[in-house]
């Protein structure tokens, strides 16, 4: 109960009920030693004491509720056509959530927001920590492209260990999107996955996108394949005067 009410003490008089200004240190409880209690294990402090003033827990705890309360109405924020006031609002929700700097793992859901990709893409980059280590990113029916995902990989954070991209139902997306993605994803990435259904790219490739090796694989097999190129070498043929033979190869193009 004592929770529950430092919640609603904390979402007075913000847009659309969204909490990202909460300081558990000024919330109200209805029995005051609820909120004493909650502070002083927040601070580690023994039970019955004062609580503190302030402390560098209250700070952390501050972070990551506005960050947890962002989340909650991310989407539906973010999936707004935004005039001025509502730009200033999607803002605050993603530097709530990225200013969560003990959050490893985050999952943020795109999907369906076909209007001004780029500019969603841009939002979800902006929300993500910079201790983020797993990232799930729902990118499905978007009608994004090849160059979104050119993009998208030069902007991940450092810091991902772990990605799992839904970009099903995006026919622009190609074989060459795909390589060129996985080419600038992050270094530290050892574990990727993506959902690549009713896009351009090939059956090989959704058959082996499941895994980090396996795209890398087809990746690696299309390469092998290449372009056939024609060439064909016209000579004189001195047995017919006034003639000529020709000799056409088949061979790989570079």
């Amino acid at each position: 109960l004592a929770r529950l009410l430092l919640f609603v003490a904390a979402t007075r008089n913000h847009p659309l009920g969204v909490p990202l200004g909460v300081t558990i240190q000024k919330a109200e409880t209805s029995d005051p030693s609820h909120r004493d209690a909650i502070l002083n294990i927040l601070a580690g402090k023994e039970q019955g004491q004062p609580p503190l003033q302030d402390s560098e827990q209250y700070a952390k705890a501050n972070k990551r509720l506005r960050a947890l309360f962002a989340l909650t109405c991310w989407r539906r924020i973010i999936a707004i056509t935004a005039d001025d006031s509502m730009k200033d609002l999607q803002l605050a929700i993603t530097d709530a959530i990225r200013n969560d700097t003990w959050r490893e793992l985050l999952s943020l859901d795109l999907a369906f927001m076909n209007g001004a990709a780029t500019e969603k893409i841009g939002l979800a980059m902006r929300s993500l920590p910079p201790s983020i280590k797993e990232l799930s990113l729902n990118l499905g029916s978007m009608n994004i492209s090849d160059e979104h995902l050119l993009a998208l990989g030069g902007i991940l954070p450092t810091s991902l260990e772990s990605v799992d991209f839904k970009l099903d139902h995006n026919s622009d997306i190609s074989n060459v999107g795909i390589a060129n993605f996985v080419t600038n994803v992050p270094p530290k990435i050892r574990k990727q996955a993506m959902d690549l259904k009713g896009t351009g790219v090939s059956k090989e490739f959704q058959e082996r996108s499941d895994t980090l090796e396996g795209i890398k694989s087809a990746i690696y097999a299309e390469a092998q394949k290449g372009n056939l190129c024609t060439t064909v070498n016209l000579l004189p043929n001195k047995e017919a005067r006034g003639r000529m033979s020709y000799l056409m190869e088949r061979s790989k193009c570079y």
